[in-house]
């Protein structure tokens, strides 16, 4: 539809646009579970796991943690090592906080 020139004068400028950033304008859910994957290849206790159980409890640890953080119970890297710790710990790993830190730096660098 074209405006014509008198309607163009009652036409309010665009000042603001706003986007759910969750999967709308990046995949975050295919992203984290190429970087669990790739994070998780080399280490002998994954060798069994199942990929979608993993990024489901990632998923669910990290939506509980996000709401700690909005509450203002951890800080984002006091979250972010919890996460991790939990999400190792069934598997004997993440029990050392360095651990689970050395896991997250590489998880987040693939």
């Amino acid at each position: 539809m074209l405006l014509s020139p008198e309607s163009l004068s009652h036409v309010v400028p665009v000042t603001t646009i706003l986007f759910d950033l969750d999967d709308t304008l990046f995949d975050h859910a295919n992203t984290a579970r190429a970087a669990l994957a790739t994070s998780t290849a080399g280490l002998p206790e994954f060798q069994t796991v199942d990929l979608e159980a993993l990024y489901q409890q990632y998923s669910e640890i990290l939506e509980e943690m996000h709401l700690r953080v909005l509450a203002g119970e951890y800080t984002h890297e006091e979250a972010r090592r919890i996460r991790f710790q939990r999400l190792l710990a069934p598997y004997g790993l993440g029990t050392v906080a360095a651990e689970a830190a050395q896991f997250a730096q590489q998880h987040y660098s693939h």
